[in-house]
């Protein structure tokens, strides 16, 4: 009995500090997003985490043949779509992309 009773009071102390962990206030904000290099074969380009490739003027921004400073590409941004029922019930095609603007 005594072990139940601690198990409970320690859970009830451990809660707060467990739900303000889970806080996404800021979930999508612009200081998430990541940039880096891809730099293979011989093209060199900007990426972020968020799926954006290149970003002109930014360089390197399609850059080909790598380390010619010519530039190719201004941006390119994946469009992610699905095909969904809303509450009514009619098929509706959601999509949704993330470039520059946010």
């Amino acid at each position: 009995m005594n072990i139940k009773i601690t198990s409970l009071l320690l859970a009830g102390l451990l809660m707060p500090i467990i739900t303000t962990a889970q806080d996404v206030s800021d979930n999508g904000s612009n200081k998430w997003t990541q940039w880096g290099i891809m730099d293979g074969n011989r093209v060199r380009t900007l990426f972020s985490n968020h799926g954006e490739i290149a970003r002109y003027p930014d360089q390197p921004s399609g850059e080909w043949p790598k380390g010619s400073g010519h530039s190719y590409v201004d941006g390119v941004a994946f469009i992610v779509s699905a095909k969904t029922k809303d509450a009514q019930g009619n098929t509706i095609t959601p999509m949704s992309t993330n470039y520059r603007e946010f």
